[in-house]
């Protein structure tokens, strides 16, 4: 299967902090990729090093077919993609209508006139934007102002879309419609799309993952492939106190999250707990995946990437699930 991206040990520093850690992936064409950490996890510094915007220290990086080692060759990709950056709609420019943001954009990316209108429309069409085209950019709502930003980035067809964070900060009903817009642009046009996010729920979104903890790949594959690997199990723990129990399962080497039925623990494997009265077993999710690798992470001396080959042993099966039920 041929690649739109092929990172090879690559690595960035900020000064003393290094934010990139050898990260190695390769991710083929027309998938829907997610890059999925908690915040300063180095997301947003591996997007900018595939757009080309930022140098990275060392590796290797090719972006759809096409080495990237300076700012030369950084420059003969960037037309066939685009960077939405992170924040809601950072990339337009207020003063300006919808209508005359895309009208920016594709002349900034040299879009033949008649072509520009043809797409205009469709975009617009497509996001539910027509009626607003004479609105401002600052007038519109959060989740607007998002499919705006990500259809001014598509004005020229790009190859390559890669969007930093989109639906942080975005209405739940604003961002379904965003994900079921980007699911479309890649299924009927065949582009590739790099995302971050930093909410686990939406990664049954994506056709692969990579799970980036401390600027770290901990592991990259399908959303299922994923969940099998957690060693342990997930519980959840009915409490009388909740914030004694709390101290107790921390105090243990836990990481107890409230919900409303109780406490949401995972234990990994080798870890023994003694009191297990009130522990329900519930199907692992993502959480409990990174708690899982990070803990053996720890366990090896701080190793620097766990293979999903090395990991991915003949065990339980789970669901994806996001609502807490027992298992039986």
């Amino acid at each position: 299967m041929a690649l739109a991206v092929r990172l090879t040990n690559i690595s960035k520093s900020y000064r003393r902090t290094k934010a990139v850690k050898k990260i190695s992936l390769e991710i083929p064409r027309g998938v829907l990729f997610g890059f999925i950490g908690p915040d300063g996890a180095g997301k947003s510094t591996l997007l900018k090093i595939i757009a080309g915007i930022l140098t990275y220290d060392q590796g290797e990086l090719e972006v759809l077919g096409q080495k990237v080692r300076n700012e030369r060759e950084a420059e003969i990709v960037k037309p066939k993609l685009c960077l939405m950056p992170q924040g809601l709609g950072v990339n337009l420019y207020q003063e300006l209508s919808v209508e005359e943001n895309l009208d920016f954009f594709g002349r900034l990316r040299l879009v033949p006139e008649n072509e520009l209108s043809l797409r205009k429309m469709e975009l617009l069409k497509l996001t539910g934007l027509l009626p607003f085209r004479d609105r401002r950019a600052k007038h519109l709502s959060g989740g607007m102002k998002q499919k705006l930003a990500l259809i001014c980035s598509l004005i020229h067809e790009p190859e390559l879309i890669i969007l930093d964070e989109p639906t942080t900060g975005v209405d739940p009903v604003s961002r379904e419609d965003f994900w079921t817009l980007l699911a479309h642009l890649v299924a009927e046009r065949g582009v590739t799309a790099l995302v971050s996010t930093t909410y686990l729920e939406e990664a049954e979104r994506f056709d692969q993952i990579s799970l980036i903890h401390e600027g770290r790949c901990l592991a990259k594959g399908s959303p299922k492939e994923i969940l099998k690997l957690a060693r342990g199990k997930a519980y959840l723990v009915e409490a009388k106190d909740p914030l004694e129990t709390l101290k107790k399962l921390s105090s243990s080497g836990l990481r107890p999250f409230p919900f409303p039925e109780g406490l949401k623990v995972f234990v990994p494997q080798g870890l023994e707990i003694e009191d297990r009265q009130n522990f329900q077993e519930v199907p692992v999710d993502l959480q409990d995946v990174v708690l899982s690798l990070t803990f053996e992470e720890s366990e090896k001396g701080s190793k620097e990437r766990i293979e999903l080959s090395e990991l991915l042993a003949p065990q339980k099966s789970f669901k994806t699930k996001s609502s807490l039920r027992p298992t039986s």
